[in-house]
């Protein structure tokens, strides 16, 4: 009888393991696709070298993303696997886009993911390559060692004590901020540049016709006719009619033998003014001019270049600017992001073309950017650029306004007329050598500064201007008087010699007031 007890109890047990089994089988073909219990028996964790909490990384390009990760599948800690090898990694740019790598400046997003057993899970992590700082300023303050000459007595046995001043050799910089419109109240840039023997322009002018202005200009200094470098920041009239010309002002491809021409990557225009650009850019590639994109030459394709040597100790950089590969719904944003610099002393000179909010978050966050000593205000004095977000970066010392001041162009309201209230205060944080180059008196154009020039020489800055000197804030259009009527319920002003019968003058104020807490 024992023997029969035991043979039961054996047979029993069998039957015990064997339910026991294949509810362990069967759960574990089910649990994968329950989505409530995902979270607990089955995961794709992504582990961060270094910092197992963030999934915000931020890299400079060229580097490897360092990331360790795991992913395992668990079923009520009876069974497991390491499922590492199978799991799937994917780049998406910041429009979704799937990409190859992350070769490229730019907010990535980097997916992990792993399917097993008909259940696919996903982790994610956000990477924003930033661009490789480009060597636009050399040693960050080569000329303020307390020994640059390297022995503690390089001057000899007169005074052995004394330290010798570092003696810089470099081609003179000047950059010419022209008047291009010639009694048009109308703003624009033509800025046109010389180091040493090399010739450059970036943009040429509001209108059509301001390509005789700035030829007639140009041509007191530059007398070989050739123009080694021409730049046009954006697809905007303001920048780029001069490019088109007249018949009696010819196109400043026609005018002079343009080398190297660098223009945007991407631009959403279809006016006729723009079709006419680049019917005019692309005859004078076909006749020799090498063009490049400003993508072209932050990827140095095409043979093109990020950083230029344009004389002796001077260089010009193309900034990355995200819009160059990214569409915006502003065509200022375009813009083609230039830094000039007197590398010996470390002297840095910005044109950001009418770069808006957004384009400057981007630029200070894929370049390195060095303090300013000169900053071609941006749009105009426009209050939707200059923003603090890059003001706090480079700190400029000197901010030229390439519009005229008072005029109505782009709108009626007195503070937001260029130079707008806003976009003066915002830099006078900084400093007060602000400069414009024409205003309005009522209805009358007149220059304000004129001509504005920024020199350069062996790291000595000055500003000569072909009308006066005068600082904006002591101008006699800052300090003038405008009357005004109300907007509706805006606290702004209209300004009264724009006609609105329905809106009679109100009050009397200042153009411009200077903040008691700026820059003096």
């Amino acid at each position: 009888m024992a023997k029969r007890k035991s043979k039961k109890t054996s047979a029993k047990s069998i039957i015990i393991v064997l339910v026991i089994l294949a509810v362990l089988g069967l759960g574990l073909l089910i649990t994968p696709r329950i989505s409530a219990l995902e979270g607990t028996v089955y995961h794709v964790e992504v582990k961060v070298a270094g910092n197992n909490e963030s999934k915000n990384l931020e890299i400079t390009e060229g580097d490897s993303l360092n990331l360790n990760y795991e992913a395992s599948f668990d079923y009520l800690g009876i069974y497991n696997a390491n499922l590492k090898d199978d799991v799937e990694i994917k780049y998406y740019d910041a429009s979704g886009q799937e990409v190859s790598d992350l070769s490229k400046p730019g907010t990535y997003k980097v997916v992990y993911s792993v399917a097993y057993k008909g259940t696919t899970k996903t982790d994610e992590v956000t990477v924003t390559v930033k661009a490789k700082p480009t060597d636009v300023g050399g040693n960050d303050n080569p000329g303020d060692n307390d020994n640059p000459g390297g022995n503690d007595n390089p001057g000899g046995d007169d005074d052995p004590g004394e330290d010798i001043p570092l003696v810089t050799v470099t081609d003179k910089l000047e950059i010419h901020f022209i008047e291009p419109t010639s009694s048009y109240a109308y703003a624009g840039d033509a800025i046109y540049i010389k180091a040493g023997d090399t010739d450059i322009l970036i943009d040429a002018g509001p209108r059509q016709g301001s390509a005789g202005i700035i030829e007639a200009y140009i041509d007191q200094y530059c007398t070989d006719g050739i123009l080694e470098y021409v730049i046009a920041t954006h697809g905007d009239q303001d920048h780029i009619a001069g490019f088109v010309g007249t018949k009696s002002a010819p196109s400043i491809f026609e005018y002079y033998t343009c080398e190297i021409f660098i223009d945007f990557a991407l631009s959403d225009k279809t006016t006729t003014l723009y079709n006419n650009y680049i019917a005019k850019r692309d005859a004078a590639v076909a006749k020799g001019m090498t063009h490049y994109t400003a993508l072209d030459c932050w990827n140095e394709t095409n043979g093109a270049k990020r950083t230029y040597e344009i004389a002796e100790g001077i260089s010009m950089s193309i900034l990355y600017n995200y819009f160059y590969d990214h569409k915006s719904s502003d065509e200022n944003n375009y813009s083609v992001c230039v830094l000039i610099t007197e590398t010996v002393n470390n002297k840095n000179f910005y044109f950001l073309g009418d770069l808006e909010e957004k384009g400057e978050e981007y630029l200070i966050q894929y370049n390195t950017l060095p303090e300013a000593d000169l900053f071609k205000a941006g749009h105009h004095g426009s209050p939707t650029s200059s923003n603090e977000v890059l003001l706090e970066e480079i700190k400029p010392k000197i901010a030229v306004f390439t519009c005229v001041a008072g005029s109505d162009e782009y709108t009626k309201d007195i503070d937001r007329i260029f130079p707008s209230t806003i976009a003066i205060n915002r830099i006078a944080k900084y400093t007060d050598q602000m400069y414009c180059l024409a205003a309005l008196r009522g209805k009358t154009y007149e220059s304000l500064n004129g001509n504005i020039v920024v020199s350069c020489v062996n790291g000595e800055i000055s500003v000569n201007c072909s009308n006066n000197n005068t600082l904006l804030k002591d101008s006699w259009w800052f300090n003038s008087d405008v009357e005004y009527y109300k907007k509706n319920t805006s606290s702004y002003g209209m300004c009264d010699y724009l006609p609105d019968s329905k809106n009679p003058a109100e009050g009397t104020r200042k153009w411009r007031t200077w903040d008691e807490d700026a820059a003096n």
